[in-house]
């Protein structure tokens, strides 16, 4: 019997032993799954930040783009718009009666005449005899209208075509339209 009794409390501290380790074990596990749990959610959350910072860069990416498109359109109206505007002017000017040519070219003439006293005029066929007291007469033009006055050396040439006036005034009617579209 004493063998007995020494067997079985070599079984029991053997089992209590066994016990002992599995309880180790099984915290030594629960440990290393709150480690790995704790590490996955950190990766969840850096990988939740990244996501949502690269949204958020993609929204500026594309808000930017918008911005960039309306501007483009509405450049691309008021072009539109303004040269609708100088072929409109262009058109009227083309269309002045006779009496009003004569007043604009009366003082486009007195203007040319300061600058440039003698030489030859150039303007359409049918300004031309309005347009020759003062200068010889020189080639027609296809213009809209005005004039160009030519020194008698051809080294000096006036423009006075009303396409080329319009053009030196278009910066300012642009300017000034481009506030009556802002407004």
């Amino acid at each position: 019997m004493g063998l007995e009794v020494v067997v079985n409390e070599i079984l029991a501290r053997a089992s209590e032993e066994e016990q002992r380790i599995l309880r180790e074990a099984e915290s030594e596990r629960q440990k290393i799954l709150d480690a790995a749990e704790g590490e996955a959610d950190e990766v969840r959350a850096r990988s939740l930040q990244d996501t949502r910072a690269k949204i958020e860069a993609l929204q500026r990416e594309q808000r930017s783009a918008a911005e960039f498109e309306v501007r483009r359109r509405l450049l691309q109206a008021q072009r539109e718009l303004t040269e609708d505007l100088r072929k409109r002017v262009l058109a009227a000017l083309a269309d002045l009666s006779k009496t009003e040519r004569e007043k604009i070219y009366s003082r486009l003439l007195k203007k040319a005449q300061k600058d440039l006293p003698k030489g030859r005029i150039h303007a359409r066929k049918e300004d031309l005899p309005i347009l020759t007291k003062n200068y010889e007469k020189g080639r027609e033009l296809d213009a809209v209208g005005g004039f160009q006055v030519e020194s008698e050396d051809g080294t000096i040439l006036l423009d006075y075509r009303f396409e080329s006036l319009l053009d030196g005034a278009w910066k300012d009617i642009l300017a000034e339209t481009r506030k009556l579209i802002e407004v």
